[in-house]
């Protein structure tokens, strides 16, 4: 007698339980090519039907025009932006799993809480002619049909991948690393090592790469920038992929169109907006959660009247930006550069400004009261006795 689902699920969590191979958390860390990815895909695929939604795309389109094989998943094995963080992911399911509308940038999509039920699987692979990304399989939640399924990837993908350090490799993936291929989580790190999210030499490697440090001409263009936000569903980028003009002055509330990149009344949460070229942006009544913008360039943005809470800006390029009349709760601006940028009027609640440039930044004692701010960076601050008239847009 066959075993019923939930059955099959506890003998594999009893089985992973007592298991002496250690389980590397809720993903594997995998190096390969399309073939390496479409042998394990078409594998899968042989015993059960499967579908692929991409997230952070419309709902209603992903929720009734699921890709239906991995193996027509848009360029499949290959990268295009060369980072990890950057690739897409997608939601694996069974055929019949409800897949729930989610909020991202102010849009109806699937996101990765969507449901309960699925694999994520970001299946990058080549880039350029020296590079493999890294990409990852597995799951966010204990759910036994979550499980279920992470388990037929984990079958596979331990019988036909060889296992190096704490990643899988997969057979052409190999070839091409004895070939002199770097197989790596970002084109930009140095060497030729296998890295991965975790390990010790990895982080300070990539910390090194994006902060204080790295060079502009080591971030994302504007134009790929801005082709990375709509890959994201970023509402202001059109679908057949136009770019939007910068402006030629720091934006303000009132001018007229177009206004370049904006985020007006928008929601974003839980999103990493890292390495991004983004100067002149407006920011106007939006509420951000979770955001990291570790090492963008954000140069004479508008970010007045927003709620920030826990925002990462370390490394980032704050110049000439007017941040006033905003609530700052656990902002990072470590290692960032805020010259000359215009604080007054906002809240900054358990924020970090280590090592962060201050020079002219224009801001009043009291505000600098509830500031954890070095000797030397308070006489660079333009200290005003009055915090001046509030921004347009309140």
């Amino acid at each position: 007698m066959k075993l019923t689902h939930v059955r099959r699920c506890v003998l594999w969590n009893l089985k992973r339980a007592f298991s002496r191979e250690p389980d590397f958390g809720d993903e594997f860390w995998i190096h390969a090519t399309y073939d390496d990815w479409a042998r394990v895909l078409a594998d899968v695929e042989s015993v059960t039907s499967l579908r692929y939604r991409r997230t952070y795309q419309p709902w209603f389109r992903s929720l009734f025009r699921p890709i239906k094989s991995g193996l027509d998943i848009p360029k499949l094995g290959r990268c295009e932006f060369g980072n990890y963080g950057s690739e897409p992911t997608y939601l694996v399911t069974h055929p019949w799993t409800w897949i729930a509308p989610d909020i991202v940038f102010s849009r109806v999509a699937v996101s990765l809480t969507s449901t309960k039920k699925a694999v994520v699987l970001r299946p990058s692979g080549v880039y350029g002619d020296d590079c493999v990304i890294m990409g990852t399989v597995g799951r966010v939640t204990t759910h036994p049909t979550a499980c279920d399924l992470y388990a037929r990837f984990q079958s596979l993908i331990q019988q036909r991948f060889r296992k190096i350090e704490r990643c899988y490799i997969g057979e052409q993936a190999e070839e091409l690393m004895k070939r002199g291929w770097r197989l790596t989580t970002d084109a930009r790190l140095p060497g030729g090592h296998i890295s991965f999210p975790g390990s010790r030499d990895d982080e300070d490697v990539v910390q090194d790469a994006i902060a204080p440090d790295l060079k502009p001409s080591e971030r994302l263009t504007y134009e790929q920038s801005c082709l990375f936000l709509q890959r994201l569903g970023y509402p202001d980028v059109d679908e057949d992929g136009m770019t939007p003009p910068i402006p030629d002055h720091r934006p303000q509330q009132g001018d007229e169109s177009p206004l370049g990149v904006s985020f007006f009344r928008t929601l974003v949460s839980d999103v990493k907006l890292e390495n991004l070229t983004l100067p002149r942006t407006f920011f106007g009544r939006s509420r951000f959660e979770d955001v990291s913008f570790r090492n963008t360039d954000l140069t004479e943005s508008t970010m007045c009247w927003n709620d920030l809470q826990n925002v990462d800006f370390t490394g980032a390029d704050l110049t000439q930006c007017d941040l006033r009349s905003t609530d700052f709760d656990r902002a990072t601006f470590v290692r960032s550069c805020l010259r000359g940028a215009d604080l007054r009027h906002s809240i900054f609640k358990s924020c970090e400004f280590a090592n962060a440039e201050m020079h002219a930044v224009k801001l009043t004692r009291k505000q600098a009261k509830k500031m954890k701010l070095s000797e030397e960076q308070k006489q660079a601050i333009d200290w005003h006795t009055k915090p001046g008239d509030v921004p347009p847009g309140g």
